[in-house]
């Protein structure tokens, strides 16, 4: 069975294919971009929200003591769906989830930064206006005073107060990508600090989408956005589809119709364009077609009206030889010709009948005895020839007398002629539903298959000899 697609249906297969390969594109051009410079886009798309979460994750570990850091960054692993943890930059786990970590994140891990990029670092303490100013926090000194000497004040417990570091969007990060599975890794050197121990600290969080929950991409306006250039698509496309469609279903109900014989049906060819081309093609069409057939017929109907009066000339003349025959070999030849005479007449007879039947546009239907119809056609048709009749006796059928009974005589006449001596003919009717099917059989070859979808057509003849 061959499926069909509506031209409706292919036109919405066309702009989905057509709305993916848009969408692939921008996601092949979106990943070229994205491959080129992670960290690039760590400073664009995602650092507000990155940047976010890594000044709520240092202010919570700084606000809590060291054995409270695992704890603390379950919780915001829990609340961003991302999983957190803390690593120094050798690589060793501090707190938070564990990871494998690939190779490519390792290294970023331990690479140095500038010194223009120590942006975690503290910032030195503000001099004092009544003694000398202190060293503070540097990177070639202790921690606190001058060398060899006390302290200018005692160290502090704990880790710096935020305003003693650089602003959140200034800590350097990085974004790495793994495979098998696909992982996105954040890092971003936090000012954090475990203890009394400055060792350089960095957030790690892994996301295994883009998606993240939104850290990495934010994928509502995307979809929003692409949801409303369908939306769009589709209203804009609509009137255009629906009108297509009308218009050649138009045309397709209006060809169904010159197929059956009604010439008089006319298309609206208002459109300039390829639509309106077709309906003026199709009305030409029917008016040459309503033309031609028109013509047909009326020549059918003189010229089997112009030889009806040759025809009884000649069969009257021939009643007065038949009459006037010497010997028996005359009557035998005029016999001949009177049965050949008899066929010609015949023939005209059925142009007529055909002339006349199919210039009538309104049959008078009527019940139709079969069985009584059946019988006289063979009596007509096949007198000599083995014949079984099985139909009902008041099995009766609403159908034009004239035609119906032409119909089966013809199928009748033929049974006989090509398989009248190959077997008996059987003509049998039943009721099937709203309708009755009534059949000939017989066993004779049969019509050719090439044949079949031309056996109704008027004058037609498998049989070309």
């Amino acid at each position: 069975m061959t499926l069909r697609f509506p031209i409706a249906a292919k036109m919405a297969a066309w702009l989905v294919l057509n709305l993916t390969l848009l969408a692939a594109g921008g996601w092949l051009f979106f990943r070229a971009q994205f491959q080129a410079g992670f960290d690039s886009f760590l400073a664009t798309a995602a650092a507000p929200r990155v940047e976010a979460l890594a000044d709520a994750t240092a202010r919570a570990l700084r606000g809590v003591a060291d054995a409270q850091w695992n704890e603390t960054l379950a919780a915001l692993s829990k609340t961003h769906s991302v999983p957190i943890a803390v690593y120094h930059n050798s690589g060793e786990w501090v707190a938070g989830a564990r990871f494998d970590l690939p190779a490519n994140v390792s290294e970023e891990l331990a690479r140095p930064t500038s010194p223009e990029g120590q942006l975690g670092r503290p910032r030195p303490n503000p001099p004092r206006p009544d003694g000398p100013p202190p060293r503070g926090l540097d990177a070639d000194g202790p921690p606190f005073g001058r060398p060899g000497g006390p302290p200018d004040r005692p160290p502090r417990r704990g880790p710096p107060g935020p305003s003693e570091f650089a602003p959140v969007a200034e800590w350097p990060k990085f974004l790495r990508t793994t495979s098998a599975p696909t992982a996105y890794w954040i890092g971003i050197r936090a000012p954090l600090m475990e203890g009394t121990r400055r060792a350089p600290l960095s957030l790690l969080i892994r996301c295994d989408s883009l998606g993240a929950g939104g850290l990495l991409f934010d994928t509502r306006p995307f979809l929003l956005a692409g949801c409303g250039a369908v939306l769009v698509s589709i209203l804009f496309w609509l009137p255009f589809a629906l009108g297509l469609t009308r218009h050649l279903r138009r045309v397709s109900a209006a060809t169904s119709r010159i197929a059956r014989g009604d010439f008089d049906v006319r298309l609206p060819a208002h459109e300039r364009d390829e639509l309106g081309l077709l309906a003026l093609s199709v009305n030409t069409m029917a008016g040459q077609l309503d033309t031609l057939v028109r013509g047909q017929k009326r020549f059918l109907g003189d010229i089997a009206h112009e030889l009806c009066t040759p025809i009884a000339r000649m069969q009257a003349a021939l009643a007065i030889v038949e009459q006037r025959a010497a010997d028996e070999k005359q009557a035998r030849y005029v016999a001949t010709l009177r049965e050949e005479l008899d066929d010609i007449s015949h023939l005209v007879d059925e142009l007529l009948n055909f002339s006349r039947a199919t210039a009538q546009r309104e049959l008078a239907m009527q019940a139709v005895p079969l069985a009584q119809l059946v019988a006289e056609t063979v009596a007509r048709e096949a007198p000599n020839a083995s014949v079984e009749c099985d139909v009902p006796a008041g099995l009766a059928a609403q159908a034009e007398p004239r035609l119906l009974a032409r119909a089966l005589s013809n199928v009748v006449r033929n049974a006989v002629r090509y398989a009248g001596s190959a077997g008996p003919i059987v003509i049998s009717a039943a009721p099937a539903g709203d309708r009755i099917t009534l059949i000939v059989a017989d066993n004779g070859p049969g019509v050719p298959v090439d044949s079949l979808p031309r056996l109704f057509d008027a004058f037609y003849r498998p049989d070309v000899a």
